[in-house]
């Protein structure tokens, strides 16, 4: 099967074919192979057959082979591990979420660089450097790095980021961050001066967050009502209550929407400004130029505002962003590496 692989590879008239044999080859033969004979195969049909930089831009341009490559690797390398199978067991035991320094523990994650929160720059050089170190050809690189090289962001990760992968989790909610996210809601009311605040989780999924915040809330007896919606489109198995709803159909009660890692290229903020009683939003995950929203319509990013010379659609519109840097700095998130744990920030 390696062999058939490899001549397809070579065969395909258009270098996105390799793109579509990498999907295939995990089901086709290598699902049960050993982490280094997998790789073997998959890296070699990745830059068959000139082992160029270039064979790799037809992964880099494709985010859902970036992504299944990613959960791959990290897979083989990781899931089996002891510590992969000790931090799963502990975690499934438990009915409430772990403080960050649990999970820290539990996953090894004490070396990572927890003060660089606002910035690759590390990362970005070390990978800039091995980009100029195979300005043409991978042929001396392993797989790691021949992923890292397509975008894959595998360095530095290890069992935190296989068990993100294998349970569908962009950001790890914590008690700590839970608390916080808490704390801060019943400020909004207090400020607001209503008997109750109304929040909306858009895109729930299955409804996790929105369910942990109900527990907490309730344990304080904090007068707030958070009601979660997801549209079903992506094919979240709902694990608890989540409503059917698109993410710009906010109940006109609602005084806050929230909404955790918006999918990439897609506005909900400029819906949830025009309700009558909507007060604050707050958006989780990547921030500015990352993989959440709209970079231009959702965060006001000008790099990404084409043709629009005016100011970020939410400023028109008479509303301030700003970062709540005290949650930010308690996310972990699927992305988060050793040299930098910063992707996923909270904003209001």
């Amino acid at each position: 099967m390696d062999t058939l692989l490899l001549r397809a590879a070579r065969a395909m008239p258009h270098p996105l074919g390799r793109v579509y044999l990498a999907q295939m080859a995990k089901s086709a033969s290598l699902a049960d192979r050993a982490a280094a004979d997998a790789e073997r195969v998959l890296r070699k049909t990745l830059v068959a057959p000139h082992e160029r930089v270039e064979d790799l831009r037809p992964i880099a341009d494709c985010a859902r082979t970036r992504a299944w490559l990613r959960k791959d690797f990290l897979e083989r390398r990781f899931r089996g591990t002891d510590a992969y199978i000790g931090a799963a067991t502990r975690l499934r035991e438990r009915t409430t979420p772990p403080s960050v320094k649990t999970l820290r523990k539990l996953f090894g994650l004490q070396k990572w660089d927890w003060a660089n929160r606002d910035d690759g720059a590390a990362e970005d050089a070390r990978l800039a450097e091995l980009r100029k170190r195979t300005s043409e050809s991978v042929a001396d690189l392993d797989y790691g790095d021949v992923l890292e090289l397509a975008g894959c962001a595998v360095w530095g990760r290890n069992e935190f980021n296989a068990y993100c992968e294998a349970h569908e989790i962009y950001d790890f909610w914590t008690r700590d961050y839970v608390d916080g996210l808490v704390e801060h809601l019943e400020e909004t009311r207090s400020t607001l001066g209503v008997a109750t605040l109304n929040v909306v989780e858009a895109g729930a999924g299955d409804g996790r967050l929105s369910h942990i915040l109900r527990d907490a809330l309730a344990k304080r007896g904090a007068a707030v009502n958070v009601a979660a919606t997801d549209s079903g489109k992506w094919r979240f198995a709902p694990r608890y209550p989540v409503e059917t709803a698109d993410a710009g159909d906010a109940p006109a009660d609602a005084h806050v929407a929230l909404a955790a890692w918006m999918p990439a290229g897609a506005d909900w903020s400029a819906a949830w400004r025009a309700l009558p009683n909507l007060r604050e939003y707050l958006l989780v995950g990547e921030a500015w130029d990352g993989c959440c929203g709209h970079n231009w319509l959702t965060w006001g990013n000008p790099a990404f505002a084409g043709a629009d010379s005016g100011p970020p659609p939410h400023e028109r519109d008479g509303w301030e962003k700003s970062e709540l840097a005290h949650l930010s700095k308690l996310q972990l998130s699927r992305y988060d590496g050793a040299a930098f744990a910063g992707n996923s920030k909270t904003f209001r």
